[in-house]
């Protein structure tokens, strides 16, 4: 975990203006093409932030949360790179691999510091079984992006021991299996 903490200090002079809830439901579709919106929770931070969040299963935060098609996720992160080499961030993209996994540490950690609320008694079924299912599921996405990225550190091996342990407390957060994104659904 020092690693990713020292890159993210390292990488704080390229600090970019992220959205921090990038996800199907803050697009708009118009006349005019596709639109982002929702940036009240918008700030400077590291630019492998966004691009992480290509890779979760969205909503983050309120339903209907699920996954995306590989594809549509493959693509989503393809138009994003091009946009960074489009717009003078091009130094960013002999990285990226790197920026997005470092992207995914820095959102997951994020959402870490929720587990208490995982165990609260005073939540719905629903919104239980949907924290620990999304805790699970962004500890296997940042894995693969930091497997993919050939960081094989302390911090992924403790985040695996967390997704064992909360499997076996909640056999629910991984069965049954985080649903599609309702436009994808069929």
């Amino acid at each position: 975990m020092l690693q990713i903490i020292e890159r993210v200090n390292d990488s704080a002079a390229l600090a970019a203006l992220t959205h921090m809830d990038l996800n199907p439901t803050n697009v708009l579709v118009t006349d005019s093409g596709a639109r982002l919106v929702d940036f009240e929770g918008c700030r400077f931070g590291h630019p492998g932030i966004d691009a992480a969040f290509l890779h979760y299963p969205f909503p983050h935060h309120s339903k209907p949360w699920g996954l995306l098609p590989e594809a549509v996720i493959e693509s989503a992160d393809s138009a994003y790179r091009c946009a960074l080499a489009h717009s003078g961030a091009e130094p960013l993209l002999h990285e990226y691999d790197q920026l997005l996994a470092d992207g995914a540490a820095i959102t997951l950690i994020g959402r870490i510091t929720r587990l208490s609320m995982v165990a609260s008694p005073g939540q719905s079924r629903h919104d239980s079984w949907r924290r620990r299912g999304q805790i699970v599921q962004q500890i296997r996405t940042y894995s693969q992006l930091a497997e993919r990225s050939g960081q094989g550190s302390g911090f992924t091996g403790w985040l695996r021991k967390l997704e064992t342990a909360m499997i076996d407390r909640w056999p629910d957060a991984a069965d049954p299996p985080p649903p599609m994104f309702p436009a994808f659904a069929n």
